[in-house]
């Protein structure tokens, strides 16, 4: 409460579930103290520390505290499968070890690869190579799929707003849940030609269409007790001072039929066929490595703007619904 206030400066949540979730961790490995030590060192010295000197007031922590807890995760279920097959510990680590690991699992066992890097670095171990992750098929909705979940998002009576909003922004702008979660109503700016949303270091405007969904949705948000009045978050959580958690909202907008990855390889190659990849990345926050990716994969000339176009919205056949 005091930091709600502003008595005591803010605490960042997603980095105090971390260390908690790190201490858990280490003591579940009580019995294995051959993994225990090495994962201990990782998530401590490089992780932790890390998370830590990233952690700023307003920034959002939550890519980079799940990437951490699954990167701890793989690695002692690496360690424990060398313990297992090999009566090997993780100074022992020798490339036919990485090799016959990664050939004989799921891919989410390439998350031991800054774990493998850390040991060569620390000297635990001689150099090795992690293999290079084979690239799978990246999924793509249809345009005409897309238009029609944002018709829906502008429909649909019974979808609450706080969904249809977000919905909204992933649908036109491929925002990351994780990011939208963490918006606040700041970033929601009216000029004389319209309404605004900051996403980038160049804020976007808002297709017409949609601009008063949003207007009205700010001005009548949930969560708004009397600890939580005045929020500065756009999707006020249900703890004072809180938004709403990323998971909590993406299992809502699963509920709603979205495909989340879909979605957003969809919108962002559409963005990229109508802006240069500088531009597109100043707008929507995203790094230029990840827009030239996907400016490439449309393979189409870039206009100058950011813009939903009428005709699609005028002409797409409406969905009734898209909850399963």
């Amino acid at each position: 409460m005091s930091a709600v206030n502003g008595m005591l400066p803010p605490r960042d949540r997603q980095l105090a579930a971390f260390e908690r979730w790190l201490e858990e961790r280490i003591v579940s490995l009580a019995d294995h103290r051959e993994i225990q030590a090495p994962i201990e060192r990782f998530g401590r010295w490089y992780h932790l520390k890390r998370l830590r000197a990233r952690s700023l007031p307003g920034k959002n922590m939550n890519f980079a505290v799940r990437s951490a807890k699954q990167e701890i995760t793989e690695s002692g279920r690496f360690l424990a499968w060398l313990l297992s097959e090999h009566d090997a510990t993780h100074t022992d680590i020798r490339q036919s070890h990485l090799d016959d690991y990664l050939a004989s699992g799921p891919s989410t066992r390439h998350a031991i690869n800054t774990f493998i890097a850390w040991l060569v670095t620390s000297r635990d171990i001689a150099k090795v190579r992690v293999p290079r992750r084979e690239a799978r098929s990246t999924p793509i909705l249809t345009q005409a799929a897309r238009i029609d979940h944002i018709r829906v998002c502008l429909t649909a009576g019974e979808m609450p707003a706080a969904d249809r909003v977000a919905a909204l922004i992933l649908l036109l702008y491929a925002h990351p849940v994780g990011k939208i979660t963490a918006l606040k109503t700041s970033a929601l700016e009216a000029r004389p030609d319209g309404l605004y949303l900051r996403l980038g270091s160049v804020p976007a405007l808002l297709p017409a269409q949609v601009a008063a969904t949003f207007w009205d949705y700010v001005h009548n948000r949930p969560n708004q007790q009397t600890v939580n009045t005045d929020s500065p978050w756009l999707f006020p959580g249900n703890l004072p001072g809180q938004h709403t958690h990323p998971e909590t909202m993406l299992n809502r907008l699963r509920n709603w039929g979205i495909d989340l990855n879909g979605v957003r390889n969809t919108a962002l190659r559409d963005l990229a066929r109508e802006l240069n990849p500088t531009a597109l990345a100043n707008s929507l926050g995203y790094s230029s490595k990840i827009i030239h990716q996907h400016s490439a994969a449309a393979g189409a000339p870039h206009a100058d703007y950011i813009n939903l176009k009428s005709s699609q919205l005028q002409t797409s056949p409406r969905l009734s619904s898209v909850k399963d």
